[in-house]
């Protein structure tokens, strides 16, 4: 049986992560290692330019997973507001390293997104491709599909909008 971390602001218990894993802020010196690593998972995570991962460590919005020896594994972008909504955050990005997924890093991850939320904060959500693995992952850590969208008519790829309560035992909270 494996331990869980029981968490406030987590509905779900999340299972402890199968490598030592911190998370710190992002820091400029980030942004090779997310560019390498968005480079290689584009067709998922979609495109960030360098000046909006400069913007968003600014802002605070970047959460870099890091193991035992300190070297970055993944990354998380994502803000306790969206749509002009202080209840409702969003992730924008979520990538680890090829060799590292499945090992409950993006959780871990998710979880700090969850814990940094400001209190007023009770949703998050994410837009994931409809054609990718990553929907089985926000599945699994509680997120449910709401919505559908259409890409350009030259892709014309469904997206699916993801959400969540991030409050234990918030049963009322509307989607």
């Amino acid at each position: 049986m494996t331990d869980a971390i029981i968490h406030s602001s987590s509905p779900v218990a999340l299972p402890t992560p199968r490598v030592a894993v911190t998370v710190r802020p992002g820091t400029p010196a980030d942004i090779p290692f997310m560019d390498s690593l968005q480079k290689i998972h584009t067709h998922m995570v979609g495109w960030m330019p360098t000046k909006q991962f400069e913007g968003k460590i600014a802002l605070g919005h970047v959460i870099i997973a890091m193991d035992e020896h300190k070297q970055p594994i993944g990354y998380c972008i994502g803000n306790d507001q969206y749509s002009g909504r202080d209840d409702l955050g969003i992730i924008y990005q979520l990538n680890v390293l090829p060799m590292k997924q499945r090992s409950l890093i993006g959780a871990t991850l998710i979880k700090a997104m969850f814990d940094r939320a400001a209190y007023g904060c009770r949703l998050f959500c994410c837009w994931c491709a409809q054609d990718i693995q990553a929907n089985y992952f926000w599945e699994s850590i509680g997120f449910i599909p709401l919505a559908f969208r259409t890409g350009s008519r030259a892709k014309q790829r469904i997206h699916i909008f993801w959400q969540r309560r991030i409050r234990e035992n918030d049963t009322t909270t509307p989607y």
